[in-house]
């Protein structure tokens, strides 16, 4: 229950290995999703509706290496898919690759597996994966996400359970003052 009245609460170093090695370790900012769970760090007000079936912040530790000027590598090992739901006690991972195509373009693609349910036999682990594109110039941002995540159902016939989401935030900045932000989803 002390949990719930912290946002993200971690400690990080960065520890002098080759190009510098970053770790993690608390609640920190999902590395699954374009928005924030905070209303202030979005383009618009809302968060959209496929971000409310994925987390806004993990709790574990994770790392981060720059691989080249242009690729960086992260993994992360958490204590579930909600930092504060507890279905079993075996932690979820995965990592990223987030790729700078050009100064202004970024792809990044986050993968996660872990159980999710209190039965925690493999066949029933989630699996997911979210693709971020995102180009920036001085006053327009353009972002383009897809997630996916699949598992089967600890329930009579195990049924599958599928969750699909899409979204295309795009943020117009007029001057300093004003900006225009809409979000087309699915």
């Amino acid at each position: 229950k002390f949990l719930r009245h912290l946002g993200p609460t971690n400690v990080s170093y960065l520890a002098p290995a080759g190009k510098g090695l970053a770790l993690q370790a608390g609640i920190f900012t999902s590395f699954i999703g374009y928005d924030s769970l905070y209303a202030k760090d979005n383009f618009n007000y809302t968060r959209p509706w496929g971000a409310d079936f994925t987390p806004y912040l993990m709790m574990g530790v994770n790392a981060s290496y720059p691989i080249s000027e242009k690729l960086t590598g992260s993994l992360f090992v958490v204590n579930g898919y909600w930092h504060l739901a507890r279905a079993n006690n075996v932690p979820s991972s995965g990592g990223q690759l987030a790729y700078k195509i050009n100064p202004r373009v970024t792809l990044k693609q986050t993968a996660l597996l872990g159980p999710h349910q209190t039965n925690k036999a493999f066949k029933f682990w989630r699996f997911l994966s979210d693709t971020i594109v995102e180009c920036k110039t001085k006053k327009l941002t353009l972002a383009f996400e897809y997630t996916a995540s699949w598992e089967r159902v600890d329930a009579p016939g195990s049924p599958r359970a599928l969750m699909m989401s899409s979204q295309l935030p795009l943020r117009w900045s007029m001057n300093k003052h004003w900006s225009i932000a809409v979000r087309p989803e699915v």
